[in-house]
Formats: structure tokens, sequence, C-alpha cells
């Protein structure tokens, strides 16, 4: 199940103990509470489902995996793929932080973070440019399949 905080933290990484990837603060000052406008197309009940099952179908075939992948492993599918560095492992804390630039990510499609750069590791990191109301775990999820759908269409269309 995705962890509500998810969409409401405001950097790359959290309660990180290297200093070298503290993620830069947000600016609260300027945050405005705006509605959720989705750039992503509208689309029906049944048209996200179709599509999440798609993504998570894809996903699936792709790794050779006899299970679908859920929101989580997803996210940290898109994580990896937004840090840029081929790893076979990871600690729990830097797979947690992979999910969190996957989620900033995400959102910065839709103008809620944008890329501020990255560390001296190379993590990424996203300052928060104004803030969301989604509330309710249903809606933050369906929000979140939405933008992943979004992610791996634009992501396949670039390589044809």
């Amino acid at each position: 199940m995705l962890n509500t905080q998810t969409l409401e933290q405001s950097a790359s990484h959290k309660d990180n103990p290297s200093e070298s990837r503290k993620a830069p603060s947000t600016r609260g000052e300027q945050r405005t509470a705006l509605q959720v406008s989705y750039f992503c197309p509208a689309m029906e009940d049944w048209e996200l489902d179709f599509g999440w099952l798609e993504v998570r179908t894809r996903i699936k075939e792709s790794l050779s995996h006899d299970a679908l992948p859920n929101m989580n492993a997803i996210l940290l599918l898109i994580g990896v793929q937004e840090l840029g560095q081929i790893r076979t492992t990871f600690t729990k804390e830097e797979k947690q932080d992979l999910m969190h630039i996957a989620v900033c990510h995400l959102l910065s499609l839709e103008g809620y973070y944008s890329f501020a750069g990255r560390d001296i590791d190379g993590w990424p990191h996203y300052e928060q440019v104004r803030i969301h109301d989604t509330t309710g775990l249903k809606t933050q999820e369906d929000w979140l399949k939405r933008l992943i759908i979004r992610y791996f269409r634009e992501s396949q269309s670039e390589m044809s």
C-alpha cells in the first residue's frame, strides 16, 4: 500500500544521514494551495484500470517476473531510472529514497516539483514549487497511476 506521506514530502531524500545527499529546503513562504489539475489526459475509470494493467504487464514481461509489480515496485523502478546509476543492490534507505525520487519526478511532470540538480553522489534533488491538495489514499493512488502511465507512454514514444 502506498504511504500517503510520499506525496507530501518536499525534496528527494528524507532523514538521510549522508550530508552530501541532504535535500535542498523548500521555500514555504512561496507555497500556495492550488487545486489539483491533471495535465495528463483525463481518464475514465476503465481507461485508468486498463492503462495501469498494461504498464504492470509490460514491466512484468520485460523483467521476466512471474507476478505483476505493485505500485511500490514500479516507483522503485522509476527511481532507479531517474538516478541513472547501474547497480544491482540498494540499501533499504536508498530504496526509500529512490521511490521518493520517482514521486518527485512524476509530480514534476505537472509542475509540483522542479529538478534542482544532482548532489556530489549523483542523486537527483527536487524542490517543491507548489503544494497539492489531493486528499484521500484512493485519489492519490489514482493520480500516481495516471502519472506512471504517462511516464511509461512518454518513455516508449521517446524510444520509437
